[in-house]
């Protein structure tokens, strides 16, 4: 599953970014709660969800596919295409 089908990374970086934050507040949650929810060690769970808001790393597409899930939205929410089987 390739998540970056018709638009560039730099695109879905962007979006990427920018809605994480976005949803993951609206949701009451903490960078925290997020990255323990998606199986991250509680010692640096915050840290690694930091990294993908402050643009210093790029999820992979199962991590993507995490966060969506965990958030709770399409992939499309966060600026990316669906997912295509």
């Amino acid at each position: 599953v390739h998540l970056y089908c018709k638009i560039s990374l730099t695109q879905a970086q962007i979006c990427c970014f920018l809605f994480l934050s976005f949803f993951r507040t609206n949701r009451g949650m903490t960078q925290k709660l997020l990255g323990q929810t998606m199986g991250y060690p509680e010692k640096s769970a915050d840290i690694r969800v930091a990294q993908y808001e402050n643009r210093s790393r790029y999820p992979k597409d199962k991590v993507i596919e995490e966060l969506v899930g965990v958030l709770g939205v399409h992939p499309k929410a966060l600026g990316l295409p669906p997912t295509s089987s």
